[in-house]
């Protein structure tokens, strides 16, 4: 230490010793300055390893190792983060010591936003279920008295046409929020069990005709077109080989090398990736999917490294949007001189290494441009072969639906293995196939929800049973006019066939809910939803059906959410309505509920 060394100097000196004094500070010895250059370059090698931070371009901050966006709410703090300090001195001052206040006083902590707050993990506290049947207990329970003091409640109506509790719990969450819809990928195998029911005879001879009435459907010259869900082929490397890439740019040459090997053999390739628009539906499943996570937005060039970034790091809208558009033009680029023709969609825009042109689309998914995609190549070449790649319940479903409008031979490869679309599409029939996505968004889809306690199994099986007189009112709710009460009459009908005790037939909701009660003394959650929920329900069903049936052309005409059963929130809240986004799925119960709860739970 300099002031040891000093002390220890001068007492030598005092005695007349020798003293090798330094001709300089120890600081800037040969020995110590060569580690000094050593180390700054060891430091401007490893900047220059993420980039020259002076080159890039634009304002925004961001991470220079991690490549991590900064969010903009904490922006200013960091950059005024001097100015917030000395400010926060001339107060301490002003106050502790020129003031009145006392110095030994606690000091309350000033909770900047930094860069690290936005990747803290958000926790919720949700009401209990136990909450709910309080509730059923304690309005029933003063409907009770209120009976029995004034006769001119009807108790029958009362139960039949009003809710127990504050969210209508056949299709809500107690805290308000929707169903999740988990078993969506069950409905496959019972199509799956449907198209083995067809006589194998006779789809020998299906094939035979066909292959009469358009001999050249069998030449085998015929081109092969692949469907392909880019984001699932992601996702499928980020699972099987995590950690293994570098550099978005190795990401990008691992998704080409797996893209060549699943489309070996195929004449077209069609890669299509999801569309992150803000503000839309979408958002509220994907927000599910973080598991309380805030999203980081990270910026997406060749030399962003994505060896340290987690896998929760990729959740933000931005980010991925970015990924799909890099991966989409790395792919292009490695395809230039393919033999295949390979067509790319992402983020509304369809691009191709061949001299093709697209117009850019309106889609917010990746589902229905694989259909309108499709529909575009079938019409391009109507004897090719189509194989779909994606696991996704909802794909097939909307190829059995615009069956009609793809190829004959359309196929989808899932994890139970390859399902051909046209034995499917004959054993449900024209109009119930043509109806089968509208039925798949009326009984549980991630943006509808689901109804409590009802599987998709048990619905399927239920409307395989039902008339032609189902699939027809379901086929009237995308289209753009007012429903009928017969459609409502139909819908309603369906809803309570599926919730009639066994060896009972009530078709109407006010009367079955009233029996279910009396009967089986069922709770809020067993009971059928209300009209005025069923009602909000089928709204949202028809935005949804809107999207699905509109799925094979470019430009989407959808109905505006706010209008049917949805509703815009802009903050967080405290109560059930947790949800930054601007759409939360959740009823609103109209005035005359609102009269009636008032009516029976108000003292008189």
């Amino acid at each position: 230490f300099p002031e040891m060394s000093r002390l220890s100097t001068e007492f030598k000196g005092q005695f007349g010793l020798q003293v090798n004094k330094p001709e300089g500070h120890h600081d800037v010895q040969p020995s110590v300055i060569r580690q000094e250059h050593q180390a700054v370059d060891k430091i401007k090698a490893a900047i220059l390893s993420h980039g020259n931070p002076f080159a890039v371009e634009g304002n925004q901050l961001y991470n220079f190792i991690t490549n991590a966006y900064v969010p903009q709410e904490y922006v200013p703090q960091i950059i005024n983060a001097d100015e917030i300090g000395q400010k926060l001195y001339e107060d301490y001052v002003a106050e502790r010591i020129n003031g009145d206040i006392s110095l030994w006083a606690p000091v309350k902590k000033q909770n900047n936003k930094m860069y690290m707050s936005g990747s803290k993990k958000l926790t919720v506290k949700i009401r209990d279920q136990t909450v709910d049947l309080k509730e059923t207990k304690n309005l029933y329970g003063r409907l009770m008295v209120l009976t029995r003091s004034n006769r001119d409640i009807d108790q029958k109506n009362a139960i039949g046409n009003y809710e127990f509790t504050l969210t209508p719990r056949a299709l809500f969450a107690p805290d308000g929020s929707m169903l999740l819809c988990t078993d969506k990928s069950k409905l496959i195998h019972d199509l799956e069990k449907l198209a083995s029911t067809v006589d194998t005879n006779e789809h020998t001879e299906i094939l035979a005709s066909n292959e009469q009435d358009d001999p050249v459907s069998t030449s085998p010259t015929n081109p092969k077109i692949a469907i392909v869900d880019g984001m699932v082929l992601v996702q499928k490397m980020a699972k099987n080989k995590k950690g293994t890439f570098g550099t978005v740019k190795d990401l990008a040459q691992s998704f080409n090398d797996r893209l060549t090997t699943l489309t070996a053999g195929f004449s077209e390739v069609i890669l299509v990736f999801d569309t992150y628009k803000p503000n839309s539906l979408k958002e509220k499943t994907r927000e599910r999917r973080r598991q309380g996570k805030a999203p980081v937005q990270y910026k997406i060039e060749d030399d962003t490294n994505i060896k340290h970034i987690p896998r929760h790091g990729f959740y933000h809208e931005k980010t991925k949007a970015d990924l799909t558009v890099y991966l989409a033009q790395a792919t292009l680029n490695c395809k230039t001189d393919s033999p295949q023709l390979v067509i790319t969609s992402a983020s509304g825009q369809t691009r191709s290494n061949r001299d093709l042109n697209f117009e850019d689309n309106n889609h917010k998914e990746a589902d229905t441009i694989m259909i309108c995609l499709a529909a575009k190549a079938s019409q391009r070449c109507p004897n090719a072969e189509l194989l779909f790649f994606t696991p996704d319940t909802d794909v097939l479903v909307l190829a059995i639906g615009h069956y009609g409008k793809l190829c004959k031979r359309t196929s989808i490869s899932m994890v139970s293995g390859i399902i051909d679309i046209q034995p499917i599409w004959r054993a449900l029939g024209k109009e119930k196939a043509q109806a089968l996505p509208i039925f798949h968004a009326f009984t549980g889809t991630d943006n509808v929800g689901k109804f409590s306690g009802i599987s998709k199994i048990k619905w399927f099986q239920q409307y395989m049973k039902a008339d032609v007189d189902l699939p027809r009112a379901l086929l009237k709710l995308p289209v753009e006019s007012d429903l009928t009460q017969e459609v409502k009459d139909e819908l309603e009908k369906f809803v309570c066939l599926k919730y009639c005790p066994k060896g009972d037939r009530i078709t109407s909701t006010p009367d079955l809910r009233w029996h279910m009660f009396c009967k089986q003394l069922a709770e809020s959650n067993k009971l059928p939803p209300t009209l005025g929920a069923l009602e909000e329900h089928i709204k949202r069903v028809r935005s949804q059906s809107r999207v699905w049936y509109q799925a094979t052309v470019m430009h989407q005409q959808p109905f505006e959410p706010l209008q049917f059963g949805y509703y815009s929130i802009r903050t967080q809240m405290a109560s059930c309505c947790q949800s930054p986004h601007w759409f939360f799925l959740h009823h609103r119960p109209s005035l005359s509920w609102l009269d009636a709860r008032v009516k029976l739970t108000a003292p008189r």
